[in-house]
């Protein structure tokens, strides 16, 4: 997936974790934020998150590191991430480790950015090919948008 990360806009862009390689692609290709959302020591993590970000900054890219967990979403955490985002120069990358955690995250960052309720912003990304498996996901994407 990252070869061609998802582009769910002109400023968000979803994917899997990069490896080191990949975030000079990102780098390259004209990226300039990454958004980390896995914990710390996940199994098959590439790099630890705090190695990511001296990884990215040498390449010029901003990172900031918001770690979630699927079965512990909260509302308070959508708040804080899209005013992180609101402050990250763009396109922004958002990616987890395999990219379940990217996809509810960037649908809020499309979401806010496009002032659009979570079914459009749903049906948008269906209509890219990326699929939303879990109910959880598009759950927590309405209560957020959709109080």
């Amino acid at each position: 997936m990252l070869e061609n990360p998802e582009k769910l806009s002109e400023r968000i862009n979803l994917g899997l974790e990069p490896t080191e390689e990949q975030l000079g692609k990102l780098a390259k290709d004209g990226f300039n934020s990454i958004i980390n959302l896995s914990t710390k020591g996940e199994p098959g993590q590439e790099f630890a998150p705090e190695d990511a970000a001296r990884k990215a900054e040498a390449l010029g890219l901003k990172y900031f590191h918001f770690p979630v967990t699927l079965s512990r979403l909260k509302l308070e955490q959508a708040t804080e991430f899209i005013a992180a985002l609101n402050d990250l120069p763009e396109p922004v990358y958002i990616h987890c480790r395999i990219g379940q955690r990217a996809v509810p995250f960037a649908l809020l960052a499309y979401a806010t950015t496009h002032r659009v309720s979570s079914h459009v912003a749903c049906k948008h990304c269906a209509a890219l090919g990326t699929t939303i498996d879990a109910p959880l996901v598009s759950e927590f994407v309405k209560k957020c948008l959709e109080p």
